[in-house]
């Protein structure tokens, strides 16, 4: 998706959604979420319906904490809740004290840690067998190019970083779909707007590869 393309979508008035509301939904992140409560308009319907838990900077371990202390108030002002979580980024990347931001482990440590959180979170909304959850996919970003963007130098093995990281957000995705397949729920594919020339043909034309090259500048910071 190209720029213009975005901002054509956004333009675009979206269609209504019509039933009877049996869950309050409530969206359980970091800066993702308390970004995205910025750009709701406070007029629509659906969106003044979404209960928004967001902290910038709120590791997964963070977030379910929270939820292990507020879990029961929340279904006492709601009602029956359906949980969004959408986390895991502070946990991949560690915020450095130049405000820059690196990678937190080179191997699959951090994915086995973040899914362990969530199997936790699990347990704390099935113990309310009214309530729902679903496991947001985490969208691909780019440590170089948020350290560009805070005028930040990067480091020398940058793009040994860059690499590792959307190799363990992809495994990440994939453990979360699994998860939202055994609680028969789905996440929207947050990736699959900023993809460009998934497809990438060898120099001699003898066979096809996919090497998947995303549109960062599409983010707004």
């Amino acid at each position: 998706m190209t720029s213009n393309k975005l901002t054509k979508y956004i333009s675009r008035q979206q269609p209504l959604v019509q039933g009877i509301k049996r869950r309050t939904p409530v969206l359980l992140a970091d800066s993702k979420g308390a970004r995205l409560e910025r750009e709701l308009l406070p007029d629509n319907v659906i969106h003044s319906n979404i209960v928004f838990r967001c902290k910038p900077g709120a590791s997964t371990q963070d977030c379910k904490n929270w939820l292990q202390e507020n879990i029961r108030s929340e279904i006492n002002t709601y009602g029956d809740i359906h949980l969004y979580v959408w986390a895991a980024t502070c946990n991949l990347t560690t915020k450095n004290k130049d405000r820059s931001i690196s990678l937190t482990t080179e191997n699959n440590d951090t994915v086995e840690f973040i899914i362990h959180q969530y199997r936790q979170i699990l347990n704390l909304i099935n113990k309310y067998p009214s309530c729902r959850v679903t496991f947001l996919n985490i969208p691909v970003y780019s440590i170089s190019k948020y350290n560009d963007y805070i005028k930040v130098q990067n480091p020398i093995n940058i793009i040994q970083q860059d690499n590792n990281l959307l190799q363990q957000i992809k495994i990440l995705n994939e453990k979360i779909h699994d998860l939202n397949l055994s609680l028969r729920v789905t996440s929207p594919d947050f990736n699959i707007n900023i993809c460009t020339n998934p497809k990438h043909t060898t120099c001699r034309g003898q066979h096809s590869t996919i090497k998947l090259f995303y549109n960062f500048e599409l983010y707004q910071d």
